[in-house]
């Protein structure tokens, strides 16, 4: 096992120790930090780019809105199913105005088999306004890292489909200058998700 993947589940089993001691909220905020408490995870997500049905798109193209990243893959049959609906469930109770302010991407953590037209197919199954990235495994490595994404594909030789992908499933909500406000442990309910949402959005735009 090479130094990076070492680094990666680390993180990842970090993220989640921190979460689970916080199981009573479901949410790690870093943006802005409890009073007196230090950023466990300086430098945590960032800026990238990556395609979808209408080209490159980086974090920075959504700049002024409150962005929600989901990483996984359409052939999941689990956890990302799963998320995206209690995402979308989460989205449909935004009211219209918040919905404005908001863009939720689902990435593709499988770049062999996720091609553009299929994200965009898969994500909007789950809501409209939800849309598909894809990428290079190059451009989806370094993303997962600037996110502390812990993922492996894993061979499934009696499948027909020949191998999963095993993820973290964390919820990312990005404030509106591109900092990583908040993290959204894996089964939380839409209503948490929603909450969290709408506090990013209130402390935006004071």
């Amino acid at each position: 096992m090479n130094r990076r993947m070492v680094v990666r589940i680390v993180l990842a089993l970090a993220l989640a120790g921190t979460l689970i001691t916080q199981a009573f909220s479901q949410v790690l905020w870093l943006d802005p930090l409890p009073q007196g408490a230090e950023n466990p995870y300086p430098g945590l997500g960032g800026s990238f780019v990556l395609t979808s049905t209408t080209g490159s798109v980086s974090l920075s193209d959504y700049q002024g809105k409150v962005v929600v990243i989901f990483f996984g893959y359409t052939f999941c049959s689990d956890i990302c199913p799963t998320t995206l609906t209690v995402l979308g469930q989460a989205l449909d109770a935004l009211h219209d105005d918040e919905s404005e302010e908001v863009q939720p991407l689902f990435i593709s953590l499988d770049s062999e088999r996720d091609r553009p037209q299929r994200m965009a197919e898969y994500s909007a199954f789950f809501h409209p306004k939800i849309r598909g990235l894809t990428g290079t495994s190059e451009q989806i490595n370094q993303v997962a890292r600037q996110y502390g994404v812990l993922y492996q594909a894993v061979p499934a030789p009696d499948s027909a489909l020949g191998y999963s992908v095993d993820h973290s499933g964390i919820i990312y909500v990005v404030g509106r200058e591109g900092q990583t406000a908040a993290l959204i442990q894996h089964g939380s309910p839409a209503g948490l998700i929603l909450q969290t949402v709408r506090k990013v959005l209130a402390r935006s735009a004071s």
